[in-house]
């Protein structure tokens, strides 16, 4: 079964993510999951997070925890 998934991410945006399921035939009930991007847009955004530092992919979360929770 193939589904396309939409991820909201707050610095690169919608990222489209092809969602296919596969069960495994040595165990019994077991599957897996694998999201790859969904296109040439949703593969540069995925590319373009990874390539981000960690300070700038978590700055839009510490900024909304800062503003909407008032942590610090």
């Amino acid at each position: 079964m193939n589904v396309v998934k939409a991820i909201r991410h707050l610095v690169v945006g919608t990222i489209a993510m092809q969602l296919t399921s596969m069960s495994l035939p040595v165990l019994p009930d077991a599957w897996v999951q694998v999201f790859t991007p969904a296109g040439e847009v949703a593969g540069g955004r995925l590319s373009g997070l990874l390539a981000m530092t960690d300070e700038d992919r978590l700055r839009p979360l510490i900024e909304h925890r800062q503003w909407v929770h008032a942590i610090g």
